[in-house]
């Protein structure tokens, strides 16, 4: 029993390490006022076109991460931000946000690695990332297109 609690421990720590690290970032931004700082400057950027960039954050936060949740728990907090400021309804963005994210996370390279290597095209990783990129993409700006069309029309 020691020995398995031993190799659970060893085989657990460095990925725990990694979440505890990235929510730590995320409150740590949302508590000392940065998330509210760089939804103001981005806010400032992207202004009526919040509800068509929404799903292509989340999918770039899905995208790093390897996560919708982990995209959520960092980029979350920060279009609540930038709905309130700009006026756009948060649940509308919220859902453009992880709709990305949810996208995003199939074309994450972990997940990729993982999906290659079940099949036959072991090494052929760009190929198939190339491949998969565009339909990402539409189906990314097909949230996009949804969003804007409920957050100015809904």
């Amino acid at each position: 029993m020691g020995r398995v609690g031993r190799r659970v421990w060893r085989g657990g720590v460095r990925s725990t390490t990694g979440i505890l690290a990235m929510v730590g970032m995320a409150l740590l931004l949302d508590h000392s006022g940065m998330t509210f700082t760089l939804a103001r400057g981005l806010a400032d950027v992207v202004g009526a076109y919040l509800p068509a960039v929404a799903p292509f954050i989340g999918a770039v936060g899905a995208f790093m991460t390897g996560s919708n949740t982990n995209s959520n728990v960092v980029f979350g907090p920060l279009q609540v931000q930038m709905a309130r400021l700009l006026g756009f309804n948060v649940a509308t963005i919220l859902a453009a946000q992880t709709g990305g994210g949810a996208l995003g996370s199939s074309l994450a390279p972990a997940k990729l690695i993982v999906g290659v290597s079940t099949t036959s095209l072991a090494g052929e990783e760009g190929h198939v990332f190339r491949a998969a990129l565009g339909y990402g993409v539409l189906l990314i700006a097909l949230v996009a297109l949804v969003a804007t069309v409920m957050a100015w029309f809904g």
